[in-house]
Parts: C-alpha cells; sequence; structure tokens
C-alpha cells in the first residue's frame, strides 16, 4: 500500500492558476511509519514541497528553497519526487508552467540501515509526469539518496517521462549525490 503527502506550498488542481506567486521554504517529510496503512505498507511517496501541479497553471512565479525529507527503515521503500514542483495532466487538463524559476529545491530519499530496498530522489527541481514546461529555468537544485543497494533513479535538475514536454528552457548547475546518479535532465 502506498501513501503520498504532497504539496507542503501549494496543492494546485484542474485550472487552477498561479501568477505572480513566490512559493518557497516549505517542507514535507516522513518516514516509513507513515506509510502503513491499515497494518500493511510497502512505500513511502512524498512529492511537490512547493508546488503538487495536477492539471493547473503556473506562470511568472518563483519555486526556491522547498525540502522533501523521506526516510525508510525495515524493508520499506521511499520515493521522493519533485522537490520544487511536481506536475502531472488531470484527464483533459493539461499541467503547464511558464516563465519560472526552480531554484534551489531539494530531495532526500535516505535509508536509516543498510536496506535491500529502494531509496529514490527523482527530480529535485522539477518531476514533470505530464505536461508542458516551457520558457523556465531550472537551477541549483538537489537531489539525495542513501548508499543502499537498490538506490536507483536520482536527477537533480528535472526528471521528465514519456509524456511530458519542455521547450525553450535553461536547466543547470543541479547536482545529485549517492548512488546513481544524473546532475541535470
Amino acid at each position: 500500500m502506498l501513501q503520498e503527502v504532497s504539496g507542503a506550498g501549494v496543492l494546485l488542481k484542474v485550472n487552477g492558476c498561479l501568477e505572480n506567486c513566490i512559493i518557497r521554504n516549505n517542507y514535507i517529510y516522513g518516514h516509513e511509519t507513515h506509510a502503513k496503512i491499515n497494518g500493511a505498507g510497502n512505500a513511502r511517496i512524498s512529492s511537490g514541497a512547493g508546488v503538487y501541479n495536477y492539471g493547473g497553471k503556473i506562470k511568472n512565479c518563483q519555486i526556491k528553497g522547498n525540502i522533501v525529507k523521506a526516510y525508510t527503515s525495515n524493508h520499506l521503500s521511499v520515493f521522493t519526487l519533485g522537490g520544487g514542483c511536481f506536475m502531472i495532466n488531470n484527464g483533459s487538463n493539461k499541467a503547464v508552467m511558464y516563465n519560472t524559476l526552480i531554484a534551489n529545491n531539494e530531495l532526500h530519499g535516505i535509508t536509516w540501515d543498510y536496506t535491500d530496498f529502494h531509496t529514490v530522489a527523482i527530480g529535485a527541481g522539477l518531476c514533470l509526469n505530464s505536461g508542458d514546461f516551457y520558457n523556465n529555468t531550472i537551477v541549483d537544485n538537489k537531489a539525495v539518496t542513501a548508499h543502499a543497494p537498490c538506490t536507483n533513479v536520482m536527477c537533480g535538475g528535472a526528471y521528465l517521462y514519456s509524456s511530458a514536454n519542455i521547450y525553450n528552457s535553461i536547466i543547470y548547475d543541479n547536482h545529485a549525490e549517492g548512488g546513481r546518479t544524473d546532475n541535470d535532465a
């Protein structure tokens, strides 16, 4: 069973709009005991400390200094996605972002013991599941995972799924630390 904690700063839903806003210093913290729902559980998912965009529009904003930290032990996996922003379409309502700065955000997927389960940090600046992202800058974001045997995908800048689009954007000076790493997109 999965439990998700998302959108500490803003949870933007269908047709919602953020314009000329500063979203900063928001924080999601979780550990595996929260992942247990009705006594069963195997993963912890935390995403979008700054903004969780579920079919809305973000324009001319700054998303800075947001942090996701999720910890695991006792053979549970932890997934952290989009420290600054997580974007996903909602049906026919497209998640869109333009003319926005995403900077100095962090993802931490950490194990308290040497577990054989996954610790994953995907897109410290942006995790773009689906939607359109254009004329934006992603800079100086950091993803950190434990050095566990199953640490997998990490990305400091932007992580894109197959139905995501980025146009005319700048992605630079992002960092990933831990197991397998990919610094920028």
